[in-house]
């Protein structure tokens, strides 16, 4: 699923610092820039006319030269329950696919975000086939689909582990042990993770903080804007206005 997409020049103060599972699909192509990806396992300086997949289930940092700031078209996507464990680099010279599918994207954000978004979103999946069938994308085996797919249709709503170990037809303790085996967090701080990165993009589509809050589940602004400021460093608020966009 397309969550959002733009061309864009970052800010020079960009970076990215996911301290956790970011439970969706970062996507770049590098138009120009230096931009330093880390992860637990790998350190790569991203290379342009080359398209990346940052990964879903592991935490990870970019930073960028200030002097040489990326430019990039992006995409964040969400593959749930499938992931990606590790960065998948397409060289675009090498992959004829992947450089197509970013050539159509980029001339669709011509057009304006909100006609091209049909498009964008099914290109977006000509991409995820591809990189799939490239053995890039991690089907999720663990039979953990429906709780997931779940959490994603009823975020808003109260979920409890009973609930989602029922739909899955395991004991609580057996699916919270397999779900934090497979997503590396527990079953309440997947959902709190997932809450929170949605809320993101409901802030930027213009609701106001306590609205954003209450669709987001969360019982009283205050608590929401709690968790959005340990997760991410800055308030809803603050997020919300700052015209600064955030691939």
């Amino acid at each position: 699923m397309l969550l959002d997409f733009h061309k864009i020049h970052v800010n020079q103060n960009w970076f990215v610092r996911e301290t956790a599972s970011p439970l969706f699909v970062r996507v770049y192509y590098v138009l120009d820039g230096t931009v330093t990806y880390t992860d637990a396992h790998t350190r790569t300086i991203l290379k342009k006319n080359h398209v990346y997949l940052f990964p879903t289930a592991i935490p990870y940092t970019m930073e960028q030269d200030k002097n040489d700031r990326l430019f990039c078209v992006y995409l964040h996507l969400d593959i749930l329950p499938d992931l990606i464990d590790e960065i998948v680099s397409f060289d675009c010279q090498a992959h004829p696919i992947v450089q197509a599918v970013f050539k159509a994207i980029d001339s669709a954000i011509v057009r304006g975000k909100s006609s091209a978004q049909p498009l964008v979103d099914s290109l977006s999946e000509v991409l995820l086939t591809y990189a799939d069938q490239c053995g890039k994308i991690r089907k999720n085996t663990q039979g953990l689909g429906q709780a997931v797919s779940y959490i994603a249709m009823h975020f808003s709503e109260e979920i409890t582990v009973e609930r989602l170990s029922t739909l899955c037809g395991y004991h609580e303790k057996y699916f919270i042990r397999v779900f934090s085996e497979v997503f590396g967090l527990s079953p309440y701080q997947y959902l709190i993770h997932y809450r929170l990165n949605r809320s993101c993009y409901l802030l930027k589509a213009g609701l106001s903080v306590t609205e954003t809050a209450y669709a987001c589940g969360y019982k009283d602004a205050k608590s929401y804007c709690r968790a959005f400021h340990k997760m991410f460093g800055i308030s809803p608020g603050t997020y919300g206005s700052s015209k600064w966009i955030v691939p």
